[in-house]
Parts: C-alpha cells; structure tokens; sequence
C-alpha cells in the first residue's frame, strides 16, 4: 500500500502533462509581423506639442532597423539620422566614425507630406541630428 501512493502521484503526474500538451494550441499570428520584429515609434518635436524628439539625441543604442519616416505635417524642420553611438561619434571625437560613412537618410525641411520607406539597417545606434530648427512633425519608425 505504500508503494501504490507515489506510483498514483506519477500516474497523476503524467496524465496532467500529456493533457496540457494536448490542450495547449499555439495562437494564431493575426498580423503580418512574426512576433520580435515589429518596429517601435518616436515622433519630432513639434512646437506647441509637449512630446516629442527635439535637438540632437539617441534614438536606440545597438543594432537595428530604420523602417520608415512619416511626415505628418510639413514645415521647415531638417534633420539626418545617422548609424552612431553619440555626438562626439560625428564630430571627429572617435576615429570609429565619420559623417559621410554613418550617415542613413537626411530629411530636407521642404520634404511634403507622406511617408518614405527606407528598410536600411544600423549597427551602433540611431541618432538623429537636428540639421534645421523648424515646425514640421514626423513619426520615425525603427526596430
């Protein structure tokens, strides 16, 4: 009689784990992004607005993805998104980097509204550096 409590404990045991198994369904992926490679989203400084990115600052430190920029309102606002790690990484401070060769994309003030797909990878980080104070927004997104 001793013998047959843990024996009925495994058994237990053992059905409980083949019944969750049989149970368990993988979730159907409902979007058209596998689960780890959806992008994340910032926006530019837009006067009157209390959010946003304003001046020269890190997006994302490592590696990654520029996807695509959408210009929500047109102004006069000029920026370039380079692959760096910091400001001193463009302004000659490490050897590591130079501006021709880690620069991504830059937007021009008078770029109209709409949005503009880029698909381009980075290694160190996205910066983003004010070229032009201006009044336009845009939404940046990166993975």
């Amino acid at each position: 009689m001793k013998n047959a409590i843990p024996i009925l404990v495994l058994i237990l045991l053992i059905v409980g784990v083949v019944a969750g198994t049989m149970l368990y369904k993988q979730q159907p992926n409902i979007g058209s992004v596998t689960q780890g490679n959806d992008y994340y989203a910032t926006s530019t400084f837009n006067t009157g607005l209390a959010h946003g990115i304003q001046g020269t600052q890190m997006i994302k430190k490592g590696y990654g993805s520029l996807g695509q920029i959408t210009i929500t309102q047109a102004g006069t606002m000029a920026y370039s998104l380079y692959d760096a790690t910091s400001t001193a990484s463009l302004t000659g401070d490490d050897s590591r980097f130079t501006t021709s060769t880690s620069l991504l994309v830059t937007i021009p003030g008078s770029l109209v509204a709409g949005t503009y797909t880029f698909d381009v990878d980075f290694t160190y980080g996205l910066l983003l550096w004010e070229d032009t104070a201006g009044y336009s927004t845009s939404t940046i997104s990166y993975r």
